[in-house]
């Protein structure tokens, strides 16, 4: 029983002490998207920027014009696979633009303002 509380008082110690990242920098892409990087960008391209953190993490953005109607047409319908389709074309682009980049697991998330 000592030895369950002796861990339990050693994990929530390290618990307290991790810190997480401070001081994200804001990055502001045009009038409707700002993004936090944790570290300062750097312009690689027109539309490409790339971040480096301090575990060597890189985070990249391309930003991509999408004309109004090609967005409403693909997102006119509720189905996920309409926007799965949807997210192949956007990255079909990126890649067609960036071919010494790799592309890793893509997550899409719905944000509600």
């Amino acid at each position: 029983m000592l030895k369950k509380l002796f861990l339990v008082a050693i994990l929530t110690g390290l618990n307290l002490y991790a810190v997480a990242q401070k001081d994200w920098i804001k990055q502001k892409f045009d009038d409707k998207l700002t993004i936090a990087f944790p570290a300062e960008t750097k312009k690689v391209s027109e539309s490409t920027f790339i971040a480096r953190d301090s575990t060597g993490t890189v985070f990249g953005v391309v930003v991509v014009p999408i004309d109004k109607s090609s967005f409403l047409e693909a997102t006119s319908t509720d189905s996920l696979l309409t926007r799965i389709k949807f997210l192949d074309v956007v990255v079909g682009g990126i890649k067609a633009k960036m071919p010494k980049y790799a592309i890793g697991d893509i997550k899409v998330s719905q944000v509600n303002n």
